[in-house]
């Protein structure tokens, strides 16, 4: 069980931007138990920059395919859908957040979705089209314990989950690891 240290990367194009977005983030409540992440590195850098050096070889050619391209040694996002994106499974683990999402999505959303990138990894997929609707109800769940709103388009991406219970329970802000050994969940009614 680790807690995770929300770090700017140093190569953010905008520091003091993602500097406010982390200080904002640790304001907010029951956010040191939703940092609280099993498995995961002591450090996540947070950064606005998809041109970090941080990001494996791997990540950057995902970034070619979104169409972003090096401006300056910087790789800026911020003009095109791109929300979020993480690299969990490679170290040093990173997300970039998109702190002018052109639809509006608040910075401090985007961050608790990235997180849950790792604390859920299970349903979390590689793309947003491979979300589990089990990983938006963990999120909105999770998003109410740490009183930031929950749009079910933005958020969630138009995903129906009013039928979706919580596979963690009582338990959602809880990783998935730290679950195991939980009496199970009743699993997902999915529509038809």
């Amino acid at each position: 069980m680790g807690h995770v240290m929300l770090t700017v990367d140093p190569e953010s194009i905008d520091v003091g931007g993602i500097q406010s977005l982390i200080v904002g983030f640790m304001k907010l409540p029951n956010v040191t138990e939703y940092l609280d992440i099993c498995g995961s590195a002591d450090i996540l850098y947070v950064t606005d920059n998809l041109g970090s050096s941080k990001w494996s070889a791997g990540n950057v050619e995902q970034f070619r395919k979104y169409g972003i391209i090096m401006t300056g040694g910087r790789r800026d996002a911020s003009s095109s859908n791109l929300r979020g994106f993480s690299q969990i499974a490679q170290k040093p683990q990173i997300s970039y957040i998109n702190l002018h999402s052109p639809d509006g999505k608040n910075p401090l959303n985007i961050l608790a979705h990235e997180i849950g990138h790792q604390k859920w990894r299970d349903f979390a997929g590689s793309s947003e089209s491979m979300h589990k609707p089990e990983f938006y109800k963990m999120l909105k769940d999770a998003q109410s314990r740490l009183g930031l709103p929950w749009d079910g388009d933005l958020d969630g991406n138009g995903v129906d989950i009013s039928q979706t219970p919580n596979p963690l329970g009582d338990h959602f802000f809880d990783s998935i690891c730290k679950a195991k050994g939980k009496p199970p969940v009743a699993k997902s009614r999915q529509k038809g």
